[in-house]
């Protein structure tokens, strides 16, 4: 997690700020459960089963978090052609995405029976889901830096140190540890705002930050219980389509944006979460379909495949496309306009290559072992 010093002030003072007129919007950010009987309009699923809303949603926040990197990877030496403020406005405007990632995952992951052998079968899922599409490109990357040795990678696995952003994902698997103990009592209001503390808590303390040198899943707790207590909601469609509340969030974090101006961080609890809600009652109020639709929607499919591949490809890529003007308001749109097509197409290239050697191995494996049990 990277922080200077005034972003820490930056964190305590807009938390301040919006806390303080939080009261008014409370009951529409921590929503009760709907009584039983409420109308609503449940989402409908893709002939795949997955919920197109939400991989609309992801597709937008992997968009996001593509051009974080391009403004992380923007020359120093081109902060005079552009103000400084313009380019920390545009990294911190699109810092919605995490929580969004974070919130989908507390929504869509179904909670397995707390005893032993489901358990297992939870972690087996996320581990193959997961874990084993990041060890695959984790692996290739270091191969590729010529780093690779496996106490580096077991060391990258779980530190996510070995690229900027795959702490991200070290985090997702600390979430989804805990997950089959915490998701029943995520379903009452009270462990909410317990989250909303730890996570408030954890960012105005930077040790909780990091721990043994593992990036902490406590600055990022509140979003994904907040997505498993409105899971049953956000599935049937239950919750008030009012925007009030969620324009009020966003209005209050660009206010404290604009009075203390800097490199915000992920852990956006506020803005994310209205962000989020913001374009869930859009997307389930406009008709679904078009090919910007489908587009986006495919982008949050192969969401987890553009995160892994993309900040290596930037480093690759965008020195190239800097070098190609002499205007630092053109490289910031080129390599924008650059990155987001070739993020897709190389992540398509990986998911593919890791369809037809791990999973064909593993299927096979799995299908050897089988026969050999049988007999």
């Amino acid at each position: 997690m990277e922080y200077f010093g005034y972003d820490v002030v930056n964190i305590i003072i807009t938390l301040l700020v919006i806390s303080s007129v939080l009261v008014p919007v409370l009951y529409a950010f921590v929503p009760r459960q709907p009584q039983d009987g409420t109308p609503g309009k449940p989402l409908v699923q893709g002939a795949n089963g997955r919920y197109p809303v939400f991989d609309i949603m992801r597709g937008i926040a992997i968009f996001a978090v593509v051009l974080i990197h391009v403004r992380y990877l923007f020359p120093v030496e081109w902060y005079a052609d552009i103000d400084h403020d313009v380019l920390n406005a545009f990294n911190a405007i699109l810092r919605f995405a995490l929580p969004i990632f974070f919130i989908a995952s507390g929504v869509l992951l179904t909670p397995p029976a707390l005893r032993l052998m489901p358990v297992l079968r939870f972690y087996g899922r996320q581990l193959t889901r997961i874990g084993l599409p990041y060890a695959f490109i984790l692996a290739l990357l270091l191969v590729a830096r010529g780093e690779f040795d496996v106490v580096y990678f077991l060391r990258s696995f779980f530190t996510g140190e070995a690229s900027v952003p795959y702490y991200f994902i070290a985090v997702l698997l600390q979430l989804y540890l805990v997950y089959p103990f915490i998701a029943r009592l995520a379903t009452k209001r009270g462990w909410v705002y317990v989250a909303l503390g730890v996570s408030i808590a954890s960012l105005l303390y930077p040790p909780w930050w990091n721990i043994a040198g593992v990036e902490s899943m406590m600055p990022f707790l509140f979003f994904f219980v907040w997505g498993i207590y409105m899971r049953q909601q956000l599935l049937e469609g239950v919750v008030s389509r009012s925007y009030a509340p969620w324009l009020v969030l966003i209005g209050l974090f660009l206010v404290g944006y604009t009075a203390f101006p800097g490199p915000y961080f992920n852990a956006q609890i506020f803005y994310g979460t209205a962000m989020f809600m913001l374009l869930y009652l859009t997307l389930t109020r406009v008709p679904i379909s078009g090919h910007a639709a489908r587009f986006f929607a495919y982008a949050g499919w192969m969401s987890l495949w553009i995160y892994l591949v993309h900040f290596p490809l930037q480093e690759v890529l965008l020195p190239y496309v800097f070098a190609a003007t002499d205007s630092g308001r053109i490289a910031l749109l080129l390599a924008s306009a650059i990155s987001i097509p070739a993020s897709v197409a190389v992540a398509y290239f990986f998911a593919q290559l890791y369809r037809f050697s791990v999973e064909k191995a593993f299927a096979i494996g799995t299908s050897a072992a089988r026969k050999k049990g049988e007999k």
